[in-house]
């Protein structure tokens, strides 16, 4: 089963077609979770591991100028790499789960509205799946630590295929969370739902795209006019 899975991962990669018909046939939802438990694990451990703490500190306190002395000292102590790594760790697994969650739900949904045949359980598998570019280039990230020298990298700039990263945005931009949430990744994450909702439901690219585009677009689209309407205020 897990030289099955393997497989799969590498059809992923390089023939999704011909992985989405292996997935509908045989895929399970625990290797890709488990690949992604792993990456992020490898990617935040390697990060508070490698990162200048202090500075981090100072980065993260900049907003609390109200704490002072011993109060000060207690908000470093708590925020040691240890805690602030398992924090990153359990949040974005809960993130990426509840991300799976909704994925599934929406295109279960959408399969009942265009009279698919596929129970919703098929759906999280497919949800499942879909986390494959985000476990890939959470190692990616692991791998620019490890060979990096540079102890002071934020970390929303940590993954190397982030837009934040690519386009070089400074720590205080209001951009840096968007930009650090979306890169090469979440491109390769559409186009691969894209094909695999093409496949499933039997429908052309083009409705699929806009099954696929519209609430990601929506989704980013009022992240955006948040952090405008935060300029503008």
């Amino acid at each position: 089963m897990a030289i099955g899975a393997v497989r799969v991962l590498g059809d992923v990669i390089v023939a999704p077609q011909q992985a989405w018909d292996q997935v509908s046939q045989r895929g399970r939802w625990v290797w890709p979770l488990a690949l992604l438990a792993v990456a992020t694990v490898v990617a935040w451990s390697a990060y508070y591991s490698r990162v200048d703490i202090v500075w981090l500190q100072d980065y993260l306190l900049a907003g609390s100028g109200d704490l002072q002395g011993r109060e000060l000292k207690l908000a470093r102590d708590l925020m040691g790499p240890g805690l602030l790594a398992l924090v990153t760790i359990i949040s974005s697994l809960v993130v990426s789960a509840v991300f799976m969650l909704i994925t599934a739900g929406y295109l279960s949904l959408v399969a009942r509205m265009q009279r698919v045949e596929r129970s919703g359980p098929s759906w999280i598998v497919f949800a499942a799946w879909l986390a494959v570019p985000e476990a890939v280039a959470l190692l990616l990230t692991a791998v620019r630590l490890a060979l990096g020298s540079n102890p002071q990298v934020l970390p929303e700039a940590a993954n190397p295929v982030a837009l934040s990263q690519l386009l070089g945005l400074a720590g205080d931009s209001p951009w840096l969370s968007l930009a650090g949430a979306v890169g090469l990744q979440t491109l390769w994450m559409i186009a691969l739902c894209i094909i695999g909702v093409s496949r499933w439901m039997k429908i052309s690219a083009v409705r699929a795209a806009l099954i696929v585009t519209v609430p990601v677009l929506m989704f980013y689209g009022t992240w955006a006019l948040i952090i405008l309407a935060g300029q503008a205020a």
